[in-house]
């Protein structure tokens, strides 16, 4: 190719998704670190999480799904048990962040 789309010489080009392996190591990273995280499971390209929500401290249930067309990209949508608990959401964008970052190397 000729032009802007030409690769640049020393340029990395970034890695489409990662694989399953390297997303259950991310997660098990953030979630194990993450005082408010009662239980999770890490399924193909899921995560199944318990949380203790920091306003009122009840349980959250959520899960957290990042496949992206068959990929795991760093996009994600997700469920939960109580509509205005914001930590499923914020793990699940630092999980996201990470798959964002091992693409890059």
């Amino acid at each position: 190719m000729f032009g802007r789309f030409a690769a640049r010489k020393g340029m990395k080009r970034m890695k489409n998704s990662i694989d399953q392996k390297e997303f259950a190591a991310i997660v098990a990273g953030i979630l194990d670190a993450d005082p408010n995280v009662q239980s999770y499971s890490v399924t193909d390209k899921g995560v199944t999480l318990s949380v203790c929500a920091s306003v009122r401290r009840e349980k959250v249930n959520a899960f957290l799904d990042f496949d992206d067309h068959g990929e795991i990209t760093g996009r994600f949508s997700y469920a939960q048990s109580e509509a205005d608990a914001q930590s499923p959401r914020e793990i699940g964008s630092r999980i996201s962040d990470e798959i964002q970052n091992m693409r890059k190397l």
